[in-house]
């Protein structure tokens, strides 16, 4: 039984020291995985940066042709008012000969 309880003991101290040996190797292995992990997240952040500069500026382009397409719109509906009401006058000269 004491051989047993020595055995049992020495397996624990055996485990424990094998730990406390790999603790360096994993402690490091964590770092050099932040340290990349950090490196692709900027890498990241600074696309998404440019993507939404790039955003941004064809956001304030659509906005200007938008408001060249309304005024441009605004002219086509006025000629066309004028075109209907010249072809109302004309129709009306017609009929009255």
């Amino acid at each position: 039984m004491k051989k047993w309880l020595a055995f049992f003991i020495f397996l624990l101290s055996a485990q424990t020291a094998f730990a406390c040996l790999c603790i360096g190797e994993i402690t490091q292995s964590f770092q050099k995985y932040e340290v990349e992990l950090t490196k692709a997240l900027k890498a990241q952040q600074k696309s998404l940066k440019k993507l939404q500069m790039n955003v941004e500026d064809t956001t304030s382009k659509l906005d200007e042709q938008n408001k060249l397409l309304s005024v441009e719109n605004r002219i086509f509906k006025d000629e066309i008012l004028k075109q209907q009401k010249l072809v109302f006058e004309l129709t009306k000269k017609i009929n009255l000969r």
